[in-house]
C-alpha cells in the first residue's frame, strides 16, 4: 500500500497524533520516510479508536482513505470559484420562481447540464443547498442527488446530532385565569 501523494505531511502528522501512534516527534523526517513509519505502524494495528476529527473509523476505512487522494484538496480554486458561481446561477433560477426566462439559461436542459456537473462536488456546502432548492422545482426533469464523500456525511450527522433538542418540558398548571384585553 501507498499513501497518496494528495496527503500532506502536517495531515499525517495529525493523524498519527490522534491514533496515538509510537512515531517519536514525526515532524522531523520528510514525508517519504514519514508515509513508509506511518504504514509499517498500520501492519501491526489492529483497531483504531474512533474520533470526530478523523474521516474513518476502523483501520481498512484508515487505509482505504489513505490509498485515495485527499478529499479535502480534490478542487484547485479556479475550478471550486466556478462551481460556486455555476451554483449563484442555478440559485438564481430557484429565486425567480423557477422561471428560465428571468435566467441567462436559454431552455431547462442547459440548467440540468450544469446541475448534473456541480452534483458531483457535494463537499462544497453550496452545491448541496443549490441542489435541494432545484429539487423543490414542481416541474423537475427528475430528481437530483447530490454525491457527499462519506467524511463529510458524517460531519453533517454530527452537526445534525449536536443540533437536535431532545428535551422539551411541558409544565401544566390548572386553577382560575382572568383574560384582559385593553
Amino acid at each position: 500500500m501507498i499513501i497518496h501523494k494528495s496527503h500532506s505531511k502536517n495531515e499525517i502528522c495529525k493523524m498519527i497524533k490522534l491514533l496515538k501512534i509510537d512515531i517519536v516527534n514525526p515532524k522531523q523526517y520528510k514525508k517519504v520516510e514519514l508515509s513508509v513509519r506511518f504504514l509499517e505502524t498500520l501492519k501491526y494495528l489492529d483497531n483504531i479508536e474512533p474520533s470526530i476529527e478523523l474521516p474513518f473509523t476502523n483501520v481498512i476505512e484508515l487505509k482505504h482513505y489513505l490509498s485515495k487522494p485527499n478529499p479535502n484538496k480534490l478542487l484547485p480554486i479556479r475550478e471550486k470559484n466556478r462551481i460556486i458561481h455555476l451554483c449563484k446561477r442555478i440559485k438564481h433560477f430557484c429565486r425567480n420562481n423557477y422561471r428560465i426566462e428571468a435566467t441567462t439559461y436559454k431552455n431547462i436542459q442547459e440548467l440540468y447540464k450544469e446541475a448534473d456537473y456541480i452534483r458531483l462536488y457535494g463537499i462544497i456546502p453550496s452545491v448541496r443547498k443549490c441542489i435541494r432548492d432545484l429539487n423543490e422545482y414542481p416541474n423537475r426533469l427528475r430528481e437530483l442527488e447530490v454525491v457527499v464523500p462519506l467524511h463529510v456525511q458524517r460531519e453533517l450527522e454530527i452537526k445534525k446530532k449536536l443540533k437536535d433538542r431532545g428535551f422539551f418540558y411541558f409544565k401544566v398548571q390548572r386553577g382560575k385565569y382572568q383574560v384582559s384585553f385593553d
